[in-house]
C-alpha cells in the first residue's frame, strides 16, 4: 500500500459513532411474555364481543 494512501486518523475519532453504547433498560421484557399478553388481549376482545353481539350502537 502506498504511503500517500493511508490516512491518519486519531483513536476513537473515525466517524463512527456510538451513543448508547452502555445503555441498559431498566424494564426487561421476555418475548413469551409479549406473545402472552398478545393472545390474552386477542382473547379478551373475542370474549366481549360475544357477550355483546350487536356491536356499538350507530348514530341515526
Amino acid at each position: 500500500m502506498n504511503k500517500r494512501a493511508q490516512v491518519s486518523v486519531p483513536s476513537g475519532q473515525g466517524g463512527l459513532i456510538r451513543y448508547f453504547e452502555n445503555y441498559a433498560s431498566k424494564i426487561k421484557i421476555k418475548p413469551g411474555h409479549v406473545i402472552f399478553f398478545t393472545v390474552l388481549t386477542i382473547i379478551i376482545v373475542y370474549v366481549l364481543q360475544f357477550l355483546n353481539p350487536v356491536g356499538f350502537p350507530t348514530a341515526p
